[in-house]
């Protein structure tokens, strides 16, 4: 097992679109909560707003490309039938899946850790010298966090069912920007409180923060919310352990 995390390692570090992908990722959030935290003015009543704008907002971003990422942990193998050497050198498959859910899952994590404590860092900074309202939320961190892993292991799931990134990752992105929005304003017509089970509406409600920061209709609390999207999370995972076992390669 420790020879396939080693390899898996060695692919995602050295793989160019990879490369690119985590430089974005840990460098665009930077780049936006600076600029936040520069327009940001001194009018918001609760300081863990200001924080939520300048640092878990510009943090979401980072959420969102480590599940893109996700994606490509497998998408790109299949894309490119390296799957097939991969199966190759080690014929069980469950030990390559759990490697790459190890790999990438801890990437994910730090990168929750990571993204959000710098913009933390650089905002608090850029606002205190500004005079503007501001306090650090611990639980949005650390849910923001959870948020960040489960994302990359939603994606690495997706990956696996659908096995092309061109249709992968459209998907994976539309859903919660798009499909979501239409369906939570159907939602609202009808009754706010099913917005709730939107999966990642409800996502992301382990990084909320400030007076209002659920919004109408969530409901669930921040526990609730991160256990229902880790459910989809895994249920995705494991169907696409499962046809990767089964299909072939």
């Amino acid at each position: 097992m420790i020879g396939a995390i080693r390899s898996e390692w060695i692919k995602f570090r050295t793989v160019r679109a990879n490369v690119i992908l985590i430089a974005i990722t840990l460098g665009l959030p930077l780049v936006l909560s600076a600029v936040l935290a520069l327009v940001a003015n001194n009018s918001m009543t609760d300081p863990r707003n200001s924080f939520g704008v300048a640092v878990i907002a510009p943090s979401m971003v980072a959420v969102y490309l480590c599940g893109v990422l996700g994606v490509l942990g497998i998408g790109q193998e299949y894309r490119h039938n390296t799957i097939r050497v991969t199966f190759a050198a080690q014929p069980r498959r469950s030990r390559v899946l759990a490697a790459k859910t190890v790999v990438y899952g801890t990437f994910g994590l730090l990168v929750g850790i990571v993204t959000p404590m710098l913009c933390l860092v650089l905002s608090s900074i850029i606002m205190r010298s500004r005079n503007v309202p501001y306090e650090a939320d611990g639980a949005a961190l650390i849910g923001l966090a959870v948020l960040c892993l489960l994302t990359t292991l939603f994606g690495f799931g997706l990956g696996s069912v659908m096995r092309q990134p061109a249709g992968a990752i459209p998907v994976f992105l539309l859903w919660p920007l798009l499909v979501e929005s239409i369906v939570g304003a159907i939602f609202s017509a009808v009754n706010e409180d099913l917005i709730r089970w939107l999966p990642f509406r409800s996502g992301q409600q382990l990084a909320s923060f400030g007076e209002d920061s659920m919004g109408p209709g969530v409901g669930f609390s921040r526990i609730v919310s991160g256990v229902y999207f880790g459910s989809w999370t895994l249920a995705l995972v494991v169907l696409g352990w499962w046809l990767v076992e089964r299909r072939d390669a």
